[in-house]
């Protein structure tokens, strides 16, 4: 096989929608990473809250989950920094700069999302520590209608692509 042949199989559909697929992958791993982070410290608030629900220190649940809030607003800081950096970390670490650029703009977009994501985490394990299941019902319920809605906006509507998908999901935390 010569070198035209070689890139000529470079510029196949094929291995543009495969690279598309990596980009897409490497997004979501490190979404999920910093989601597991998040959710790994917002558990802690789960053990304090319930402690404090049972030995009926109710006065203790708002405190606990004011500081809660306030060390994993802390925390997403640094994962804040990442996200907006993680283009030109990628191609530092060696991803093709067009994979990069991508990634790093969708990351970008998701920002917004790590500190709404800190918040959710403290609200839900407040609530679970009380037993009061029913507000997160509903709210996820009419969350997900909202995202429909609006990712179907954001992503078609007003020619946003990834972009208007990352700023759906920071709008649905």
């Amino acid at each position: 096989m010569d070198i035209q042949e070689r890139e000529q199989d470079l510029d196949c559909p094929l291995i543009t929608e495969t690279a598309k697929e990596e980009s897409k992958n490497r997004r979501n791993e490190i979404l999920v990473e910093v989601k597991k982070l998040l959710m790994g410290m917002g558990s802690a608030l789960g053990t304090l809250c319930g402690q404090s629900y049972g030995a009926k220190q109710y006065h203790m649940l708002g405190i606990h989950m004011q500081r809660a809030m306030l060390v994993l607003l802390l925390a997403s800081v640094p994962f804040a920094c990442i996200w907006a950096n993680a283009g030109y970390t990628l191609v530092f670490l060696g991803q093709d700069p067009e994979i990069a650029a991508e990634a790093g703009s969708y990351a970008r977009y998701m920002i917004p999302s790590i500190f709404a994501y800190a918040l959710l985490q403290c609200h839900i394990r407040f609530l679970q520590a009380q037993n009061n299941v029913l507000p997160m019902m509903f709210s996820a319920g009419i969350t997900t209608l909202l995202h429909l809605f609006s990712c179907w906006i954001l992503i078609f509507k007003s020619g946003l692509g990834n972009k208007g998908a990352a700023l759906a999901n920071a709008i649905s935390y």
